[in-house]
Formats: C-alpha cells, structure tokens, sequence
C-alpha cells in the first residue's frame, strides 16, 4: 500500500543479498526498474550496483562484485557505505594489496563519514587488515590493526569473546616476535 517512489525497493533487494538469496534480490530491483520513474531510479539512493556486488559476492564472482561496489563505492551517495564490502570483494579476488589499501580507506576516514557503518564493519575491518598484514609479513601493521580491533571488542557480547582472546594471543604473539633482537 506503500506508493512506489517511498517503496524501500534496494533496501530490500540488499537484506535479501545479504542473507544469499541470491534470487529474490533480482527480482526487487526488476519491480523498482518498473515501478519507479526514470527520475527516481537515477537517485542515488536507489543505484542498484551496491546490490549488484551483493548478489555477485554470493554467487563466488568477486571480479564482478569488485566492478560493482567500486562504482557504487566512487559515485554514489555514500562512498564509505559500500567500501567494506569493496575490500571484501577485492579480498574474495585474491587482490589482497588492493583489499588492505581499501580497508586502510575505510578506517582511516573521519569517524562522521562511518556512522552508519562502524558499528559492524569497523572491528572486523581491522581484524581482517591484521591478518592481511600478517600474511604480507608487515608486523608492525599487523600488531596496530590486531591492537584496535581488541580495544573495540574488549568489552563485547560473551559469544564474541573467543574471537577477542584469539585476535589477543596473535598480538601477544607478534609483540613477543616483534620484542626479539635481530
């Protein structure tokens, strides 16, 4: 009963993404391409790609995810809304340098920038930045970013925990690593 144009048409075909299926989200942006004007698809609020990269994220087409997000990512409306997901698709590639320079894009923004977004990107965006950096073998990298991800967490939900103290044996690993005289 919703008139079309106040209709959450992306938000929707994004959850459905998000969750894998990888089917319905399809057909949402085909109603909000049919239902919507011309002038209101063209908002950026409705830019499909974001959801593009969603579905090709969960159909294993990182390539193809990376096309999507760095579009919605560079000329829509919210550049840091989609960049974790960018550096997830980049890191679903196999481009890890690409998936730690975006990352690096992500957390290192002005706090105002990931309102939105901190609150479920922002600790494993750092995580993953620790493991990526500990792959490429920069422990000095990876010990800050293992660092901020354990102050983020340290008073999280008990279920998250376990994650918390592994996160913390690895930077007590690196740290003693570190500490060794060369």
């Amino acid at each position: 009963s919703i008139p079309a144009v106040q209709r959450p048409y992306r938000l929707l075909a994004e959850v459905y993404a998000r969750a894998g299926d990888v089917a319905r989200s399809p057909q949402i942006l085909a109603e909000m391409a049919a239902q919507l004007p011309p002038e209101v698809r063209q908002l950026s609020a409705n830019d499909p790609r974001p959801v593009l990269g969603l579905i090709a994220m969960a159909e294993r087409k990182p390539d193809e995810a990376v096309t999507q997000f760095a579009g919605a990512a560079t000329d829509g409306s919210c550049e840091f809304c989609w960049t974790p997901d960018l550096a997830r698709a980049y890191d679903a590639a196999g481009k890890p340098d690409s998936a730690i320079a975006v990352y690096r894009r992500y957390v290192d923004a002005p706090d105002p920038f990931r309102a939105f977004t901190d609150g479920f990107e922002l600790a494993p965006a750092q995580k993953r930045l620790g493991e990526l950096y500990t792959a490429r073998g920069d422990t000095a990298s990876a010990i800050t970013a293992y660092a901020r991800f354990t102050a983020l967490w340290k008073g999280a939900d008990p279920v998250l925990q376990p994650q918390v103290a592994e996160v913390g044996g690895r930077l007590d690993g690196l740290t003693r690593r570190e500490a060794l005289p060369r």
